[in-house]
């Protein structure tokens, strides 16, 4: 299954069922002091452009950031969750093709954040 929020800065966290919660954990450790990496993530943050900021919270635990869902956004049973993207994740080709070749045959979008899911069959459906 591909996840859109999968963007290589931060992954989807799940429940014990295996069911997406809606909050999401930042892949590098640290925070904007100790590795430089992290400072454009909060900036697209608190800019607005990741679409996060009005549903979600930024939380430092431990040793990396989340994205916590705000306590009147909890999803029932994953839910769902609602993101225009702008700019160059819109405009640009996304490549799905050179990471599996199951896209070559699948009538998905080259361009954006396709949401997408794979059928038990293997089919894979925009």
């Amino acid at each position: 299954m591909y996840y859109p929020f999968h963007t290589g800065s931060v992954i989807p966290i799940y429940d014990k069922e295996g069911r997406n919660t809606g909050e999401y954990v930042f892949v590098k450790l640290g925070d904007e002091n100790t590795n430089s990496e992290i400072k454009p993530e909060l900036n697209t943050y608190y800019s607005g452009k990741n679409g996060l900021l009005n549903t979600h919270r930024l939380s430092y635990e431990g040793d990396r950031y989340y994205y916590r869902l705000n306590k009147n956004q909890k999803f029932k049973d994953g839910g769902k969750v609602n993101v225009i993207p702008e700019g160059a994740l819109h405009k640009n080709k996304h490549n799905l093709d050179k990471i599996d070749e199951k896209f070559n045959k699948s009538s998905v979008t080259t361009k954006g954040i396709p949401v997408i899911v794979e059928s038990e069959g293997g089919e894979v459906i925009q």
